[in-house]
């Protein structure tokens, strides 16, 4: 008769007829296991000494227990703001956030929020901290530098140093939006609260909406169609821009030949310069207005974009 091959501690061979034992040779076995006291402790000691880390914690788990990593408490609250489908944006330009090279602050801020859903922040902006809180550790994974969460702000270290910047537009209110509400103005270093910066950097109007959760923006609703509303973006001609503006083409060329005259509307107006796009113009008031739509890509046009 046939009889299947059994291996175990004990190798078989088959054969016709029956099975014929075979003496395994333990040496390669027993010299293994010595030079593994040589070496010191095993994998499974080691990783048992990382266990109090958290991060290896989770690591590891899989390694030394036979079921399923478990979620921390602070990962079980960072799934409780996840969204199952992309949350709009507002002020961004898509062709931006969909090229991963793009990779300014506001823009790394985005593809991460664009994950999370605002649900508990209507109607009771206080939760906007937690919410923020629980993304901090997406955002650091993707490139961010934050430093702190207070109410509606993070504090972040942007292209003008660190900010405390407004994320969420109408915390509290029945329809509350993500969106870069940077003032354009930041610290050479990290400060310990909002008030403290709004005053290094002079910014009134950010002290003033410190309290509670910081800076709610305006408020959602027909009362306010403009939701960059009370930003300094808003202080700018929109239609001064744009009218000069749609004389040229849309392009790194077009916006060149077009700064002469806006200088001459708007004395101290700066291009800001970037080594593909060149899309950002900066007032002296700080306002920092992206006015180009799809730049860089194959069907640019001009558009009105507040990053403050």
């Amino acid at each position: 008769m046939q009889v299947t091959a059994i291996r175990n501690e004990t190798e078989q061979t088959t054969i016709t007829g029956g099975v014929e034992p075979r003496v395994p040779d333990l040496r390669p076995r027993q010299d293994e296991e010595h030079a593994s006291l040589q070496r010191g402790p095993s994998l499974k000691a080691k990783a048992s000494a990382l266990n109090s880390n958290e991060g290896a914690r989770l690591v590891w788990s899989d390694v030394l227990s036979d079921g399923p990593i478990r979620p921390t408490a602070s990962q079980a609250n960072q799934n409780a703001f996840r969204s199952d489908t992309p949350t709009p944006l507002e002020g961004y330009d898509q062709a931006k956030l969909d090229n991963p090279d793009h990779k300014t602050p506001k823009y790394i801020f985005g593809r991460v929020a664009q994950g999370y859903k605002l649900d508990s922040v209507k109607g009771d902006k206080n939760r906007a901290e937690e919410l923020l809180r629980a993304m901090v550790p997406d955002l650091r994974a993707a490139g961010l530098e934050v430093v702190d969460v207070k109410g509606d702000r993070i504090q972040v270290k942007t292209e003008v140093g660190y900010e405390w910047v407004d994320v969420v537009r109408g915390a509290g209110s029945d329809n509350p939006g993500w969106w870069w509400g940077s003032e354009g103005k930041g610290t050479p270093a990290p400060t310990a609260t909002v008030q403290e910066w709004a005053a290094a950097t002079g910014q009134t109007s950010a002290a003033g909406q410190a309290g509670g959760a910081a800076g709610q923006g305006a408020p959602a609703g027909p009362s306010a169609p403009n939701p960059f509303a009370g930003v300094l973006g808003s202080a700018i001609d929109q239609a001064a821009v744009m009218a000069i503006l749609k004389k040229y083409p849309p392009t790194n060329e077009g916006i060149r030949q077009a700064m002469p005259e806006l200088q001459q509307k708007f004395p101290g107006v700066q291009l800001l310069e970037h080594p593909q796009r060149l899309d950002k113009l900066k007032f002296p008031n700080g306002a920092i207005i992206d006015v180009v739509v799809g730049a860089g890509g194959s069907e640019p046009k001009w558009g009105w974009m507040p990053e403050n």
